[in-house]
């Protein structure tokens, strides 16, 4: 817990409001990120829910992860990626399979 966020819930007598960015994705399966207080990872899906309501979400939008801030991460694009298509030998050096053991691979048919 940071001093600020310690200071802040000190004060206002509170559990501490941590900063989210929050990942899903919508029912076309395209990638939303929204950044949210909240006091732990759960309720960073709540908070984000809250904003999807109000910005008009159809309700079948999915939760994926609740990140701190400041941590880096690397989504696979504009939208979900499935196995299927990560493990095609076609898009070996994409998602840094190039050289891996090929047995893995081998089972998945091609695209």
């Amino acid at each position: 817990m940071t001093q600020q966020a310690t200071a802040s819930a000190n004060v206002h007598g509170a559990s501490p409001r941590l900063k989210f960015r929050v990942l899903g994705a919508h029912s076309n399966r395209q990638f939303f990120e929204i950044e949210v207080q909240a006091e732990h990872g759960l309720a960073a899906f709540g908070m984000a829910a809250l904003h999807l309501n109000e910005a008009g979400e159809d309700g079948d939008a999915e939760f994926y992860a609740a990140i701190p801030s400041g941590t880096d991460f690397e989504l696979p694009g504009e939208g979900v990626v499935t196995l299927e298509t990560v493990l095609n030998p076609e898009q070996a050096d994409v998602f840094g399979l190039a050289g891996k053991d090929k047995s893995l691979r081998e089972h998945v048919p091609s695209m």
